[in-house]
């Protein structure tokens, strides 16, 4: 991430995608990147606090995207639920795709120098598929497939809502929740 980043400076955007696996371990979320093993527990996976850690020394503004089980943990949403109204799933919601203008806790990815889009709640398992593109025979996340789509994958803009020619954050995140939501819909 540092060596990444090196060039950056405080009027820059930066952009952090992970696509993979998470996991939770003792109440914290980590990514699980291609060179954890799951003989050697905890060898190389991403804690939280180390994330934000790498994140924080980038000047500017981060915007983090995480297609993980598990990934809401990075931001301290659904900590310890088992059940969820549709109240709090529409509260969760609108909170991901505001700028977190306060930092709420230690280690979260939640200041005002963070915009987050996450898969999933801490406690929940984020799916895949596999995509209709000739020759491509590996799953990817369903969040990643939706989100690539919206923001003009396949050459149009379905997620430009008001039709200004760009993909704003909070049109990304509303073009993917009614992707999720038909797929679940369509396939319960």
């Amino acid at each position: 991430i540092a060596s990444t980043f090196s060039e950056v400076d405080y009027n820059d955007i930066s952009y952090f995608y992970f696509s993979g696996h998470g996991i939770r371990v003792n109440n914290t979320a980590y990514l699980c990147p291609a060179e954890a093993s799951y003989y050697a527990p905890m060898t190389n996976y991403i804690s939280v606090d180390e994330l934000e850690n790498a994140l924080s020394a980038i000047p500017g503004t981060k915007v983090v995207f995480l297609d993980t089980c598990h990934s809401g943990g990075f931001i301290g949403k659904g900590k310890g639920e088992i059940t969820i109204s549709q109240e709090e799933l529409e509260s969760f919601n609108d909170e991901i795709i505001n700028v977190f203008s306060q930092a709420q806790s230690k280690g979260l990815l939640t200041t005002n120098q963070y915009k987050v889009l996450t898969a999933c709640h801490y406690y929940q398992e984020s799916g895949g598929i596999y995509p209709a593109v000739p020759g491509d025979f590996e799953p990817y996340g369903v969040f990643t497939i939706a989100l690539c789509e919206g923001c003009g994958y396949y050459g149009s803009y379905p997620a430009d809502i008001n039709l200004d020619t760009g993909v704003s954050l909070q049109e990304a995140y509303l073009y993917v929740k009614l992707y999720v939501q038909d797929l679940i819909n369509t396939y319960p």
